[in-house]
């Protein structure tokens, strides 16, 4: 009689005494680190009463993570949550300067998906988005799942997603009409700005309500030109409807003499849901219901069959004439043989027919590719691009500033105004899909200004000067400020001649009224200059001369020095005036 300690291993008596020989491949352990030494005794066999008491640990859930879970009899898609940094501009509002702050958001819902039907889980603490639930989506096509983001201020925007300032997470088919919508121009804003040789007006203090002069009035509002926009895919989803195959028995071995009958239980291959079945050999010979098959359990990875063994080999015990006489193997991938023994050796058994069966695949199958998980970065800069220098007169902030007339339009003068308009017209169903983590701060109060104080001044007078010579002593208040440099006709000085002139910006006529009153010429009294539009003409008691010419703050010269004047009178004819410079 020979004792041995178990299938593969036997004990073998030599010269030398008695030594353990192993007959059997190695297999890995099914736990994680190594293993050392030789296992004396094989490993007990699996109860066919369930399956082994293992313990096994989910794989960690990752942020922006896609994937399926299995409701019912049916697969639908999850999302995790996502932390998100991005930035926030002050974009288009950037007439003072470029303004950019940093922000973080944990998003824990999607905010856009047209045709989709979402199903909230209900467990707030949950890492998958809608509290631990799902997105039913249609049962064919492929589908996007983006997060995106359009660098406004959400003072010039008619759209409420995008007045949240927020990244947002979109799912949509690609047949979609936000396709094009999301998937369009992804870049910085910009921003320029205008340099202008000549002074213009209205940029001043008082003019513009600022605390100082914004750049020395020589310099525009910034302009925004270009709107900023950013998109990244999340994943891309392949939905299609599989083919469904049924399980099916059939015939492995007939009973002989000498052998058993095995009977083969095929399942689909492609299964991808959780299913069950009965077997009926005859009216009143049926087995159990199989417990549920969950290809998704962790006990399964790999093996579609190993769980339903236990569970085809439980139902069986139904039956009494098959309880201790079959058996169930896995004898594939997709199958598992029934074996008739012990009573029903060697006897011939009818094959049962499939009845109630749900084992198959369900309506749709979701194939993911994921391209980001982590969070995400969604930083839009706001770049300059520089300064255009111009050489142009009579300019004024209010009537020339190309950010008044941007703004006034409706910003539709920035390049790709077009995409704005796209994206304010992709509709919402979703709009408390975030929590922020780090609030906005506003930066305005401590900016670098580009205004500094009392720096409109007059440009200072030539070195070179001389009498009548009309000057532009200051801008401001939405008008130009003038003087004139002493000077005399026929030794007379004109009784305003240190006093200024405001004008609004325009085309003016500068001259100096020269009285008659008998028999001075010319009479102090009403002895003055002027600016107006137009000259004013000559009369028997007052005569005028030309001595500038005005467009905005340019002056045109024409009288370089004092004059000496006569006045004719001839008959009835208006009086002619004299005038030569001395």
């Amino acid at each position: 009689m020979s004792i041995q300690p178990g299938n593969g291993y036997n004990f073998v008596s030599s010269s030398q005494g008695i030594s353990l020989d192993i007959d059997k491949p190695w297999t890995a352990s099914p736990f994680s680190g190594a293993q050392f030494g030789i296992d004396l005794f094989p490993p007990p066999m699996p109860d066919l009463n369930g399956p082994p008491d293992l313990t096994f640990n989910d794989e960690p859930v990752l942020q922006f993570q896609v994937g399926t879970t299995v409701v019912g009899n049916n697969q639908y898609v999850q999302i995790a949550k996502g932390a998100v940094n991005y930035t926030v501009t002050n974009m288009p509002l950037v007439y003072k300067g470029a303004v950019t702050d940093v922000r973080q958001a944990m998003i824990n819902a999607a905010a856009v998906y047209p045709g989709i039907t979402v199903v909230n889980g209900g467990d707030a603490t949950s890492e998958w988005m809608e509290d631990g639930g799902y997105y039913v989506l249609p049962s064919s096509g492929t589908f996007y799942v983006t997060i995106s983001r359009l660098d406004i201020s959400a003072s010039e925007t008619s759209s409420s997603l995008l007045q949240e300032q927020v990244p947002f997470v979109s799912i949509f088919s690609s047949t979609d009409a936000i396709y094009s919508k999301i998937f369009s121009e992804t870049g910085p804003a910009q921003y320029i700005n205008e340099m202008n040789v000549q002074k213009m007006t209205g940029y001043d203090a008082a003019t513009t309500g600022l605390a100082g002069d914004f750049g020395n009035c020589h310099t525009t509002w910034f302009l925004p030109v270009k709107w900023g926009y950013a998109c990244k895919i999340i994943a891309v989803i392949e939905a299609t409807v599989p083919t469904i195959t049924l399980p099916t028995v059939t015939v492995v071995h007939a009973a002989t003499a000498i052998s058993n009958e095995v009977h083969r239980l095929t399942l689909p291959p492609e299964v991808k849901k959780a299913g069950s079945l009965q077997l009926q050999y005859a009216p009143g010979f049926t087995s159990d219901t199989t417990d549920p098959f969950d290809p998704f359990n962790p006990l399964n990875s790999g093996n579609l069959t190993g769980q339903f063994q236990f569970n085809l080999s439980n139902a069986l015990k139904a039956i009494q004439s098959l309880k201790g006489n079959s058996s169930v193997t896995v004898s594939g991938e997709n199958s598992l043989d029934i074996t008739y023994l012990n009573d029903l050796a060697n006897t011939a058994v009818a094959v049962p027919a499939i009845i109630n069966n749900t084992v198959g695949a369900p309506t749709n199958v979701y194939d993911v590719t994921q391209h980001v998980v982590g969070s995400i970065d969604m930083s839009i800069d706001l770049n300059y691009l520089g300064s255009t220098l111009k050489n142009v007169t009579g300019l004024d902030q209010v009537a020339d500033d190309p950010y008044n007339a941007y703004e006034a339009n409706g910003w539709n003068d920035i390049s790709n105004y077009l995409q704005k308009d796209d994206l304010e017209s992709i509709t919402a169903n979703n709009l408390a899909y975030y929590d922020l983590m780090l609030s906005p701060f506003d930066w305005t109060s401590a900016n670098y200004t580009w205004t500094a104080a009392n720096t409109c001044v007059p440009d200072p007078l030539p070195n070179f000067s001389h009498p009548y010579k009309v000057y532009l002593s200051s801008t401001g208040g939405g008008g130009n400020v003038f003087g004139i440099i002493y000077g005399e006709t026929n030794n007379v000085a004109p009784s305003n001649v240190g006093s200024l002139i405001t004008v609004a910006n325009g085309a003016y006529e500068v001259y100096i009224k020269h009285p008659y009153l008998s028999p001075n010429y010319p009479d102090t009294t009403g002895f003055v200059w002027d600016i107006d539009v137009g000259l004013p003409g000559d009369t028997d008691t007052e005569g005028y001369i030309r001595i500038a010419t005005i467009s905005g703050m340019d002056i045109t010269q024409i009288v370089t020095g004092s004059l000496w004047s006569d006045r004719i009178k001839l008959g009835t004819v208006t009086d002619e005036y004299y005038f030569a410079r001395v």
